[in-house]
């Protein structure tokens, strides 16, 4: 057999070989996107690709289980959320820039028994982040839609909310926080992930209007707190207003509640 001959043979296997590997490159990118909208109902979009959801976010609670502040999906930052038709609480009105203050945030979670800031028995690296809120107006504040987001990235709102003056809300990374009575309890279903060596935090109205926002440098393994708190501009290491405690969600750095007055515990003069 000529070489031209084997050639006219092997060429429709050639071609079919061919056009095998480029059906499948196109079934293999046919779910290339851009946000969680370019997926099927049952995928999110991540790094370009659609992925299960479960593999990025957990079982769901049964309804009667879930918290008014959980999300009901992981937020993408890509993608608005709507805010409520009618107010949460009566009375109540939405928070405008300055009304809301970002008072404490806990990024490197000390290491051993001390780190458990969320007081569920387990130090996690993750979980016990956390960023408390207080709402440092004198009325009552409808934060429902309100988002924080930790640097480019959305990760927590809240659903159906109202704070009340000088109530604070704490939104931890994770774990199962106890209940309390002088502040309310929210957790993110996604990472905080605030990172150690710097980073930002910023709260968003419902509309997308910056409310408060700070930026921090290297932490160490204690929380950064406002100072003074609740009005102060600057944030401070937590032992700097407390030689008694490493961060204290919830509360003044004392342990006292916001409505009482935060007054700095004695702290020792460095020798």
């Amino acid at each position: 057999m000529t070489k031209s001959g084997l050639y006219r043979r092997i060429r429709p296997v050639f071609l079919l070989l061919l056009w095998g590997q480029l059906a499948s490159c196109v079934e293999a990118s046919a779910w290339a996107c851009q946000r969680s909208s370019d997926c099927p109902g049952d995928e999110i979009c991540r790094i370009g690709e659609c992925v299960p959801r479960d593999t990025y976010l957990p079982a769901a609670s049964p309804p009667d289980e879930q918290r008014s502040g959980e999300l009901s999906e992981l937020i993408d930052p890509t993608e608005d959320t709507d805010a409520p038709a009618t107010p949460a609480c009566p009375g109540s009105r939405p928070p405008a820039r300055g009304d809301l203050i970002i008072n404490e945030v806990l990024a490197n979670v000390p290491g051993g028994e001390a780190g458990d800031a969320n007081a569920d028995g387990v130090r996690d690296a993750y979980q016990d982040e956390f960023v408390e809120i207080v709402n440092r107006s004198g009325d009552l504040l409808d934060v429902s839609g309100v988002t924080l987001r930790i640097g480019e990235y959305n990760k927590f709102y809240f659903e159906e909310a109202c704070l009340e003056p000088l109530e604070a809300a704490v939104i931890f990374g994770g774990g199962e926080p106890a209940e309390h009575v002088d502040y309310q309890v929210y957790i993110a279903r996604a990472r905080l992930s605030l990172g150690n060596s710097g980073g930002s935090v910023s709260l968003l109205s419902s509309t997308g209007t910056q409310i408060d926002a700070m930026n921090y440098a290297e932490s160490a393994a204690v929380s950064l707190t406002l100072s003074p708190e609740v009005e102060g501009s600057e944030y401070v290491a937590h032992s700097a207003l407390s030689s008694a405690r490493i961060f204290s969600p919830g509360t003044c750095a004392s342990g006292a509640a916001f409505a009482a007055g935060c007054v700095p515990d004695e702290v020792s003069a460095p020798e």
